[in-house]
């Protein structure tokens, strides 16, 4: 080996080669992975890390520039990679309690019904999000039990809002949601839209369970309800637009007699739940206004119209056997899933009984949680 000056230069271009055997040899950890890992992931995973090389490879022209690339451009890009790979392997220990396996198979299930052919990936972190570079959905490292599960449809809402097509192959626009959505005055509003967005398309699917899921598990009370941001609208204006989700439903179709029932959610659920959390809230200096309040449920049915007109009818939440499921959640004896039921069934069930039961203890959340996610992971069979 003939040794080489220790330059400026020969430092960068060790610092480079290495930074590229790195990348080259992080798809190798693919392998723990088979039966997760199909070719389409492999696929996906190393068209962005041949991209990240190249960029190395072009771009990367002293120390500076290159660690100006690895920290712009290719370090979230490994981040995703090991995310992934560290879920798989969190999953395949049974650390989470068989949560993602479900959440995995449920989020791509929901995809297919909606028609969307890209599959989602699933990561663990500190908050549930969405990475739209991989389609990775994260959820959070501590969630053991079926309650968070509704918040990963939200997530999978924003999916949607990029894959799904126009029903129409010829339509100028092909990808309506997201035209839709890129309707916005600024930045500001556009980011909003998405959030509004996603809150109908995990109320579309989930029925009241989503809504009733927000409400007691996100919604802030502690700031009077109201902390919006640059990114997120207000809990009171993602409220109502599923408030106005849920009444838009009832009216899809006048034929079908179950079809009230939405409202009914809405009516006698959801915002009487969201009224009694709300009645004594400090208020904020900055809440929505009456007339945005007013002009969401428009909002709504245009959303819902939208996801009506272009994603299969089989989306939709539909009611199954309500009784049979909230008769047997409390039972200690591992009752089977009732025939025909589906993971959006439980998660409505569940979600009905929390409602009914602020006050359970640990003991009873943890039957009826083992019980929903037990059914759950039947239904996937």
């Amino acid at each position: 080996m003939t040794r080489v000056a220790a330059t400026p230069d020969a430092v960068f271009r060790a610092r480079k080669d290495q930074e590229l055997a790195n990348l080259r040899s992080l798809l190798s950890g693919l392998n723990i992975a088979p039966e997760e890992a199909t070719q389409e992931i492999k696929d996906r995973f190393e068209q962005q890390i041949a991209n990240c090389v190249r960029q190395i490879d072009r771009e990367a022209m002293d120390t500076t520039t290159l660690r100006e690339i690895l920290d712009s451009k290719i370090r979230p890009v490994v981040t995703e990679v090991q995310d992934y790979l560290y879920a798989v392997l969190y999953r395949q220990a049974g650390l989470d309690n068989g949560v993602g396996a479900v959440a995995h198979w449920m989020l791509n299930d929901i995809a297919r019904r909606a028609g969307v052919e890209r599959r989602v990936l699933l990561s663990i972190g500190e908050a549930e999000l969405i990475e739209h570079t991989f389609s990775m959905i994260r959820m959070r490292h501590q969630d053991a039990s079926v309650w968070r599960l509704p918040i990963l449809v939200h997530e999978l809402g924003h999916h949607v809002a990029r894959n799904l097509r126009d029903v129409n192959p010829n339509a100028f626009a092909m990808l309506p949601v997201k035209t839709y959505l890129e309707d916005a005055r600024d930045a500001r509003e556009h980011r909003h839209l998405h959030e509004l967005f996603a809150d109908v398309f995990a109320t579309y699917v989930l029925g009241a369970a989503y809504p009733t899921c927000v409400i007691i598990q996100q919604a802030r009370p502690d700031q009077g309800f109201h902390d919006h941001d640059q990114t997120h609208p207000s809990w009171p204006a993602r409220v109502h637009i599923m408030l106005g989700a849920l009444r838009a439903m009832s009216a899809i179709d006048p034929k079908d007699v179950t079809a009230g029932a939405f409202a009914q959610m809405a009516d006698l659920n959801v915002e009487p739940l969201w009224s009694a959390l709300t009645a004594e809230s400090a208020g904020s200096a900055d809440p929505p206004t009456q007339p945005e309040l007013r002009a969401l449920p428009e909002r709504a049915a245009e959303l819902v119209d939208l996801l009506v007109r272009h994603a299969p009818a089989r989306l939709r939440f539909r009611f199954g056997r309500a009784y049979d499921l909230s008769r047997d959640l409390t039972s200690r004896d591992d009752p089977a899933l009732p025939e025909g039921a589906t993971i959006t069934q439980v998660l409505d069930a569940a979600w009905r009984w929390r409602a009914n039961n602020l006050s359970a203890n640990d003991n009873d959340l943890t039957i009826v949680s083992r019980n929903a996610l037990r059914w759950c992971e039947a239904s996937t069979h």
